[in-house]
């Protein structure tokens, strides 16, 4: 497949059915996630401004915005994301952009932070160095990234307490994420080509070096302290990168 085929792959049946696994109760605008997500960010890093990317349809940059007066913006390369984003008040703040072989369309250094949510892991091998070296280019203090690793480890309770509640055909497509191509870098895998262990992608970063922030936002951006809708996934991990100085 190649990356205009892949592109397609984000559409309504991505965002809004279940027709495509394995995310298909994910919460993209529900504000039990977004509002503790973007009050823990706030929080950490005090950002003037911030670049969402793979923005999705823009739940972050609202509730930066909104609750924090941060100069936020967000770009994501399906156009269905954004033009169906609930919030029409941001959308001048959102762009419809493929980073995968275009430059960002943003000055260097321009944000202090860049927030890489479920979104490294979309990049084939092909392209991911040249996003990685964007997103270092238009960065000035810290990018933050939560994602999938291979490699990572989880037991099963977590994963069955992450399937309750769910329909079988929920349950299977989660199951099957965590033991198959969508947790093992496969560049073949349409979802997820690129599920790399944590330290091979810190590798890819030249002007930015791994740093620590406290438990309570590592917490929170996993997603475990939310509400029922958010359980943490046991094979997800963040990974916070900064500027050398």
């Amino acid at each position: 497949m190649n990356w205009e085929e892949r592109k397609q792959y984000y559409d309504k049946d991505y965002f809004d059915t279940e027709t495509k696994p394995p995310y298909r109760d994910w919460w993209w605008s529900d504000p039990s996630v977004w509002s503790p997500r973007a009050r823990a960010i706030y929080i950490a890093c005090k950002p003037k401004n911030l670049l969402d990317c793979g923005c999705a349809k823009g739940s972050l940059v609202k509730y930066l915005v909104a609750l924090y007066n941060v100069d936020a913006y967000g770009f994501d390369l399906s156009e269905y994301a954004i033009q169906t984003t609930p919030y029409p008040e941001i959308l001048s703040r959102l762009k419809i952009f493929d980073c995968a072989e275009n430059d960002l369309p943003y000055e260097d250094r321009q944000f202090e932070v860049s927030v890489c949510i479920d979104f490294f892991e979309h990049q084939d091998n092909e392209h991911i160095c040249h996003v990685v070296s964007e997103i270092e280019r238009v960065t000035d203090k810290f990018i933050i990234i939560r994602q999938p690793f291979v490699n990572t480890e989880f037991n099963c309770k977590a994963l069955l307490n992450v399937m309750e509640g769910m329909t079988l055909k929920q349950r299977f497509d989660i199951f099957s994420a965590s033991i198959n191509g969508d947790f093992i870098s496969d560049p073949e895998n349409i979802e997820h080509p690129n599920t790399m262990p944590k330290q091979q992608l810190s590798d890819l970063f030249s002007d930015f070096v791994p740093y620590e922030f406290s438990p309570y936002f590592y917490d929170i951006l996993m997603g475990n302290t939310y509400s029922e809708l958010s359980p943490v996934f046991p094979f997800y991990e963040t990974l916070i990168m900064q500027r050398r100085t």
